[in-house]
C-alpha cells in the first residue's frame, strides 16, 4: 500500500494481492482516521458482495472470482465497537461487459486500486440499532 497526503486528502494505491477492506481498516488505525469519505477505481478479484434483504433484515452474500474492473467504489470509513468500519458499495465490470454491484465485504486487488479518502475531524461511530438490525451512524455522540 502506498499512501500520500495532499492537504486534507489521502491518496491510497493498493497493489496486486492486497485485500481492499482490511487494508483500509489498517490504514485507519495507522493514520488515526476518525472518519472519511471513500471513493476509488481499479480492479478486484476474489470478491464477496452483499445485498441487504429487507424481508430478512440481513445481507444475502455472493462470491465472485476472476478479475473485475472496479468501476466505482463509494462509501465511508468510520468506527464500530472500537474497530474501523468500512461501509462501501461497488459497481464492477466483468470481462463480458456485464455489470454487478453491491455492498463490498471482501475484494483482493488484481491489478491496482486507486482510492481517495477525505477525512473528517470527528470520530464517526456506528452503533447497533435493533429496529434496523444493523450498525448505523450514531451522530449524537460526536466528539
Amino acid at each position: 500500500m502506498d499512501v500520500r497526503r495532499d492537504g486534507d486528502r489521502i491518496l491510497v494505491r493498493l497493489h496486486r494481492g492486497e485485500e481492499l477492506v482490511s487494508s483500509l481498516h489498517r490504514l485507519a488505525r495507522q493514520e488515526e482516521i476518525r472518519h472519511a469519505l471513500v471513493v476509488g477505481i481499479g480492479a478486484l478479484d476474489d470478491l464477496e458482495l452483499g445485498y441487504r434483504n429487507p424481508e430478512r433484515e440481513d445481507y444475502d452474500h455472493r462470491e465472485f472470482s476472476g478479475s473485475h474492473e472496479l468501476l466505482s467504489l463509494s462509501g465511508n470509513l468510520g468506527w464500530a465497537d472500537g474497530e474501523p468500519f468500512l461501509h462501501a458499495h461497488v459497481v464492477l465490470g466483468a470481462s463480458d461487459f456485464s455489470i454487478v454491484g453491491g455492498h463490498l465485504f471482501r475484494g483482493t486487488v488484481s491489478a491496482t486500486a486507486e482510492i481517495f479518502l477525505l477525512p473528517g475531524r470527528f470520530a464517526l461511530q456506528r452503533k447497533w440499532e435493533d429496529a434496523m438490525k444493523m450498525k448505523l451512524w450514531h451522530l449524537g455522540d460526536i466528539d
